[in-house]
């Protein structure tokens, strides 16, 4: 019963995603725009560090920065992909074709660089998909989604086509596609068109970004009273309700709800995290959960609110089962090897995939709350 209230609830908040939220009433920790139309790329720090081969055909000064120093290439195509978002397997071949078009083409291969970014994929998984797809193109892997989020937490596939301001040594966005790009003739001729656009007219436009799904283009927060209440309402052990949940606030904006259980043995305390974030695949939207762990950093709890699966279905009593059943118990200062065959939900795996990410990320929330005095 109590997960059907919790999806009753998240029901309705699907029907508010259509309006726009005041930003006045935005939470701590909202998703973050997404890149768009004469946007400077922001510095891209990596997880992990750029191979020999990669820092060559990028020029690459710092093997743990994304960049490209070499002044003769004018445009760098970035592809944010994921080994297991079906859409970005449907699009290898287009982007496949469009690399050997630039190669086979002098003029082009001087000016034009491209990339991939494998979200939320670690060096092996990017290795795996590159083998399996024939991809001719570095794909530089982003397992705890650091580039990610700094580029707006877009759907994948999405696709950016950056200018080089060589002058101050930025890169400026050109060009964006959300989503599944049809036609490579008709992509290959932007390509060329974008090449000839003149620098100092690529400014920054409001609300000229990449179309989003629809459903997906803003959300009505949940307001704290709200959250405060799942966590409430959800026991941290059998029969056990957390009291007194308050939100606090860490380094960094960060939101963390901290709660009391009183016991024979005095209280203990716990934190709950919720997470925002959008889905990996365009055909999906967001995903929102709470996990909750105790003092020691054990996972005691996970609250579903919006969770999807193939094709934008929303995760029945057994997928929440069962993912309860690879995290409770674990402990976020472990770290979380994602195995797409045991972790995975059916058709879920990019969102199975985050939940995973996210609990890997704790691990800094875990420190910043001993460093603030809130555990012994």
């Amino acid at each position: 019963m109590a997960f059907k209230k919790i999806f009753r609830f998240s029901l309705v908040l699907l029907l508010s995603f259509f309006l726009l939220a005041d930003p006045s009433t935005l939470m701590a920790e909202e998703t973050p725009p997404l890149l768009g139309y004469g946007d400077t790329i922001p510095k891209l720090e990596l997880d992990q560090p750029l191979l020999p081969e990669e820092i060559k055909y990028l020029h690459a000064t710092d093997p743990k920065i994304l960049s490209i120093k070499d002044s003769s290439t004018d445009l760098l195509i970035i592809e944010f992909t994921n080994k297991y978002c079906y859409h970005c397997i449907v699009q290898v071949p287009l982007f496949n074709e469009l690399f050997a078009a630039i190669q086979t083409d002098p003029k082009l291969k001087a000016k034009v660089k491209m990339i991939g970014i494998g979200v939320g994929n670690n060096r092996i998984q990017v290795d795996s998909f590159r083998r399996e797809n024939d991809i001719p193109f570095p794909i530089i892997p982003d397992p705890y989604f650091k580039v990610h989020d700094l580029v707006g937490q877009p759907n994948t596939p999405f696709t950016v086509l950056a200018r080089n301001n060589k002058d101050k040594g930025e890169w400026i966005v050109a060009s964006a596609h959300l989503g599944l790009i049809g036609d490579p003739d008709a992509f290959l001729d932007e390509m060329k068109a974008v090449l000839q656009y003149d620098i100092s007219l690529l400014k920054p436009v409001k609300g000229k970004i990449p179309s989003l799904p629809k459903g997906a283009e803003a959300q009505t927060p949940i307001p704290d009273t709200e959250i405060i209440s799942l966590i409430k309402n959800s026991p941290v052990a059998p029969g056990a309700n957390l009291s007194r949940v308050e939100k606090i606030l860490l380094p960094g904006n960060e939101t963390v709800f901290m709660g009391t259980l009183d016991t024979g043995d005095g209280k203990k305390i716990f934190f709950s995290k919720m997470i925002n974030q959008r889905s990996l695949c365009d055909f999906c939207y967001y995903n929102r959960f709470i996990f909750t762990f105790n003092e020691e950093g054990k996972v005691v709890n996970f609250i579903p609110i919006e969770l999807g699966k193939y094709p934008n279905k929303p995760w029945d009593e057994e997928d929440v089962k069962k993912m309860k059943s690879r995290i409770i118990g674990t402990s976020i200062l472990d770290n979380y090897d994602f195995n797409r065959n045991v972790d995975a939900v059916s058709t879920a795996t990019a969102t199975s995939l985050i939940i995973f990410v996210r609990l890997n990320d704790a691990k800094k929330t875990f420190q910043k709350l001993k460093d603030g005095g809130y555990l012994k």
